[in-house]
C-alpha cells in the first residue's frame, strides 16, 4: 500500500464513522421520512468541521478526487441527506477558476442553458444572471449559487457565484424522487458576488456526474447489505430465503455490478487528478447507472412488499438510486458521448485508448 492509498483509506474510514453517527441523529430528529425536511444545520456543521466539503479545494497532493469519491460513497451508504456533493464540486470549481473557495456554505451548482448569464459592461458588478428555469439542487438551502456556462470563444466555461434570492415567490420548490430539495428559479436579475473562467480540464458536467456516481455506488452497497441481512433472517417454507438459489444468484449479480461500478468510479477519480478524464467519467456514470437499476430491482425482489413501507429503510436508498441515475446524464446520454468521441478519434486509436484507460 502506498502512502497515498493510506490517506484515502483513512479518509474513507473517518467518513463512515461520521456519517453513521449523522444518520442515527437524523433519524432521531425527524422520526419519519429522513428526506421530509430541509437542511439540518447541526449535521451540516459537523461535515464542515471535518473538512469534507473542501476536499476538492484543498492541497491533497493528487488525492482530492479519490478522497472525495470515498466520502460521497460513505454518504450514499449511510443515507445522510446533505448537499455535500454540490458543495464539494462548487468549491473545487471556484478554486479552478482562481476564485476564493472560502465562501459560506452549503453551496449549489448548476449549468446555465446555451448562452448563459448575460455579460454586462460593468466591471464592478461582474456577471448578471437574468435567467429563469434553472433547477438548483438544494437551492433554497444554499448560501451561494455557482452558475457555469459555455464561453462564446469555446475556451473553457464561465463561472459566477451569486447570492440566492430570498423572496418566496422567486422559487418554485419541489423534490426529486428521493425527496431531496430542488428549487426552480422563477425570477432573478442579480449581480454576481465574483466571476471568473474555468480552465478547459474543469468539465462541470463531468465533475457533477462523477460525484453522483460515487453516491450511487454507496447507496447500492447499502441495498446489498440490507438485502443479505433480510435474506438471512426471513424464513419461508421452513428455511431462510437466502438459501434459495434464485436469490443467491440475484445477490451475486448485484455484488458483481457494485464491484464494477466501484472500480469505474475509482479509476475516474484518480484520472481526474492529472488530466481530462471525461471518458473514464462516462464509463463510471454508465456503470453506476446500470448498478442503480439492478440494485433497486434486486433489493425490492428480496424484501417483497415490506421494502416499500415507511417503516423500512430500503426505499430510502432505492428512491435515491432512481433519482441519481437520471441526474447529470443517463447511461444512454453518456454512452452516446463516449461512442461519438471514440468514432471521431479513429479506429487506430480505440485499442490504445482502452489500454490507457485501464492503467
Amino acid at each position: 500500500m502506498t502512502q497515498d492509498d493510506s490517506v484515502v483509506l483513512q479518509v474513507r474510514d473517518a467518513a463512515h464513522r461520521l456519517f453513521a453517527d449523522l444518520a442515527e441523529r437524523q433519524k432521531k430528529a425527524q422520526r419519519a421520512d429522513v428526506q421530509a425536511q430541509r437542511l439540518s444545520v447541526p449535521l451540516w456543521n459537523d461535515v464542515e468541521a471535518a473538512g469534507f466539503d473542501r476536499l476538492l479545494a484543498g492541497d491533497m497532493d493528487g488525492e482530492g478526487w479519490p478522497c472525495a469519491a470515498e466520502v460521497l460513497m460513505a454518504q450514499g451508504y449511510h443515507g445522510v441527506a446533505l448537499p455535500l456533493a454540490e458543495t464539494l464540486v462548487a468549491r473545487g470549481l471556484l478554486q479552478q477558476a482562481g476564485l476564493s473557495s472560502e465562501v459560506p456554505g452549503p453551496l449549489s451548482v448548476v449549468q446555465a442553458c446555451a448562452g448563459g448569464p448575460e455579460q454586462r459592461d460593468v466591471s464592478a458588478a461582474g456577471v448578471r444572471l437574468n435567467a429563469t428555469g434553472l433547477v438548483m439542487p438544494w437551492g433554497m438551502d444554499a448560501r451561494r449559487l455557482l452558475v457555469t456556462w459555455a464561453s462564446d470563444d469555446g475556451r473553457g466555461n464561465g463561472v459566477a457565484l451569486f447570492e440566492p434570492p430570498t423572496a418566496a415567490d422567486a422559487w418554485a420548490v419541489s423534490r426529486n424522487t428521493a425527496g431531496e430539495p430542488r428549487a426552480t428559479l422563477l425570477r432573478m436579475a442579480g449581480w454576481s458576488v465574483c466571476d471568473g473562467r474555468l480552465p478547459m480540464h474543469a468539465d462541470v458536467h463531468g465533475w457533477c456526474a462523477l460525484a453522483t456516481a460515487s453516491l450511487i455506488v454507496g447507496a447500492a452497497r447499502r441495498v446489498l447489505d440490507l438485502s443479505i441481512a433480510y435474506a438471512n433472517d426471513r424464513v419461508q417454507f421452513g428455511r431462510n430465503i437466502g438459501k434459495f438459489q434464485a436469490l443467491q444468484h440475484a445477490l451475486a449479480e448485484l455484488s458483481c455490478e457494485i464491484a464494477a461500478a466501484t472500480m469505474a468510479v475509482n479509476v475516474a477519480a484518480h484520472g481526474m487528478e492529472t488530466r481530462i478524464a471525461i471518458d473514464e467519467v462516462a464509463v463510471a456514470k454508465i456503470r453506476a447507472g446500470r448498478c442503480a437499476g439492478i440494485a433497486a430491482a434486486v433489493g425490492h425482489q428480496v424484501h417483497g412488499a415490506i421494502g416499500f413501507t415507511d417503516e423500512h429503510s430500503l426505499h430510502h436508498f432505492t428512491r435515491r438510486l432512481w433519482s441519481w441515475r437520471g441526474e447529470w446524464g443517463t447511461e444512454r446520454e453518456w454512452a452516446l458521448q463516449l461512442g461519438d468521441r471514440t468514432i471521431r478519434s479513429g479506429g487506430a486509436q480505440v485499442w490504445p485508448h482502452i489500454v490507457e484507460m485501464s492503467r
